[in-house]
Parts: C-alpha cells; sequence; structure tokens
C-alpha cells in the first residue's frame, strides 16, 4: 500500500497542509513540504478544498490512525 498512488478528494486545506478524503472514511494528510516542488508557503497556493487530485501513500501508522500523503509528481 506503501507509494501507491491514489486519488482522492481535497476536504480541508490547513497551515500544516492538506487532509485528502482517499476512500470512504478514510483520509490522510499530505504537509506543507509534500504538496508541491518548489514548496509553497501556503495549501491555497497549490489546491483547492473539493478538488480532486492524485497522491502518492508515504506512510500508514496503523496503530496512530494516520495516513501520510504526497502530492508531489512522481519522477
Amino acid at each position: 500500500m506503501v507509494a501507491q498512488a491514489v486519488t482522492g478528494h481535497v476536504t480541508k486545506l490547513a497551515p500544516i497542509g492538506m487532509f485528502v478524503r482517499i476512500a470512504v472514511c478514510v483520509a490522510g494528510l499530505a504537509p506543507l513540504t509534500e504538496l508541491s516542488n518548489p514548496p509553497v508557503e501556503h495549501p491555497e497556493k497549490a489546491i483547492h478544498e473539493e478538488q480532486q487530485i492524485s497522491v502518492s501513500i508515504l506512510a500508514v501508522a496503523i496503530e496512530r490512525h494516520r495516513i501520510s500523503l504526497s502530492a508531489k509528481p512522481v519522477p
């Protein structure tokens, strides 16, 4: 599952990054550093809420109920 590319919808923009729903009741966080190259200071400059986006799964922490995502293009 890690490094897998999935399509999701941006549900919330926050100062730390964006939250993306990748399945029913499943969302992850793409931190600011993983939004684009070059990095942006505010997520609103790179993406909009409810926008459909392709993301890569970086890590899954089952015990913490967290999924880390990246929206950077895959080289």
